[in-house]
């Protein structure tokens, strides 16, 4: 008889107790999700997938720190993988893609990958983002998006770091406030 098919936080719970099958069984049910959130700060599919590995390391030493009541087990995960790759993208130093590349990518769907049964989400960030400011949206889908720090932001925009966090916090309490309408 085969095992039930284990939730990812149920997964998380079994990791905590050190039970390597649960992490075999969390990378089966989100792996390909956290690429994709690796694969949008580092484009390059060798480096995203050494990231890859160094999030279910991250996730395996911090599961014990994982509560339900404070987020879902893909936003957990997805944040740490969403900060190894940035922290990668740091410590290298990596050119960023064009300027003409990178406007591109925010006139497109900043949340293409997200799987079809989000479809109502999707449309709803989508929306919320064409309704800020084009400083606050570009900062946010470039930082959130392309990992961009607020000193790259700085120097890609020409604007002083803290006007950068002021257009970031701006532009994450408008998003907060669109979504939850």
């Amino acid at each position: 008889m085969s095992e039930p098919i284990l939730t990812p936080e149920a997964c998380l719970e079994r990791i905590a107790h050190q039970d390597r099958a649960a992490l075999e069984s969390l990378y089966q049910l989100i792996s390909a999700k956290l690429l994709g959130v690796v694969l949008r700060i580092i484009p390059q599919r060798s480096l995203a997938e050494d990231v890859l590995h160094d999030t279910f390391l991250k996730i395996w030493r911090a599961a014990h720190q994982f509560d339900p009541k404070r987020a879902s087990a893909m936003s957990w995960t997805a944040t740490i993988a969403r900060n190894a790759a940035i922290d990668h993208k740091r410590r290298r130093k990596e050119v960023d893609l064009p300027d003409d590349v990178l406007a591109y990518q925010m006139e497109k769907d900043a949340f293409g990958n997200q799987p079809r049964s989000d479809e109502a989400t999707k449309l709803t960030l989508q929306h919320c983002l064409n309704e800020l400011e084009d400083t606050q949206r570009q900062c946010v889908v470039l930082a959130y998006c392309q990992g961009l720090s607020r000193e790259e932001l700085s120097e890609r925009l020409n604007a002083p770091v803290n006007t950068i966090k002021t257009w970031i916090r701006r532009g994450l309490l408008s998003l907060r406030e669109c979504v939850s309408q």
